[in-house]
């Protein structure tokens, strides 16, 4: 599946199960998902602060549920803005290489 199809995938996911958040003006639905996007971060950070002190650390939920989100985020925001996320990544790549050459 191609990112405009997920792309697609969940904006009609939004509309059917999030239609209070999807009535919010663009900028609360921004900040409602900064806000996930944030606490998303943290669990990231304390897993990171774990393994640095050599404690124990649940990862299997943090890969099966968190890493899709962060996909999930990216698709919302890409909506959001109407970012065509497939080019929009690519694009980002080339950059980042550009600044790279070997």
């Amino acid at each position: 599946m191609e990112l405009k199809d997920l792309q697609r995938v969940q904006a009609e996911h939004d509309e059917k199960f999030h239609k209070d958040m999807m009535s919010w003006d663009k900028g609360k639905q921004i900040e409602h998902c900064s806000f996930h996007l944030n606490k998303l971060a943290g669990l990231f950070s304390t897993y990171c602060e774990k393994m640095h002190h050599g404690e124990k650390y649940e990862v299997d939920k943090l890969v099966s549920d968190r890493i899709p989100d962060l996909l999930i985020f990216a698709l919302k925001f890409a909506n959001l803005f109407d970012v065509d996320l497939e080019n929009s990544y690519k694009d980002r790549l080339r950059a980042v290489e550009a600044r790279r050459k070997f």
